[in-house]
């Protein structure tokens, strides 16, 4: 109920700061992302680190997942290692984890396997067959341990595909956002 609202909510904080920079737009269930202003892009330079801040408001580091790991799905990887999160990764392609798995990140050999292993789970996907079957799949993320967790759905698809995944998500107890990702990679890695 609430208290699971409130958790999602301050794990949404936590990785929207973290991620400062990419143009988030789109919500599901209520919960709200952020929206980065045309321009704070400089901000990013400052010196101050926004996820390690995200973190200590946290508590610490999270365990995160991501999967998808095209360009901007390889890239929110990264930048939520190189601040100290811990990741891990799973690509329908496997062989795109290697660089991320080089640098730290674990791997996961299925989306259930990336869902059981990490308190909040990004995908960044294709289109709405890989949504699919990423989430529904016989070893997708929703066939894993996600009560209680949160899903951030970030890939660039029509509204009326996170929102017929949102239902789906909430009957595993998770918690999902919509956040659609816009814009170019840079300030992912910044």
């Amino acid at each position: 109920g609430r208290r699971a609202m409130g958790r999602a909510m301050e794990e949404v904080w936590g990785i929207s700061r973290a991620l400062e920079g990419i143009s988030f737009a789109g919500v599901t269930d209520g919960l709200v992302a952020s929206r980065v202003a045309p321009g704070r892009e400089a901000a990013l330079n400052g010196g101050r680190d926004r996820l390690s801040s995200a973190a200590k408001h946290q508590g610490g580091s999270m365990r995160i997942g991501v999967a998808g790991l095209g360009v901007m799905g390889a890239a929110v990887a990264a930048r939520l290692m190189e601040v100290g999160h811990e990741v891990t990764v799973w690509n329908r392609t496997p062989e795109k984890t290697k660089p991320l798995a080089d640098a730290g990140a674990k791997v996961a050999s299925t989306p259930a396997e990336l869902a059981s292993a990490v308190e909040a789970t990004i995908t960044m996907l294709t289109d709405a067959a890989a949504i699919d079957a990423v989430y529904n799949g016989p070893n997708g993320l929703l066939s894993g341990g996600v009560k209680g967790k949160l899903l951030i759905e970030m890939s660039t698809v029509p509204p009326k595909v996170p929102i017929a995944l949102a239902p789906k998500v909430r009957a595993k107890g998770a918690a999902m956002v919509e956040c659609p990702v816009g814009g170019s990679t840079a300030p992912a890695r910044q």
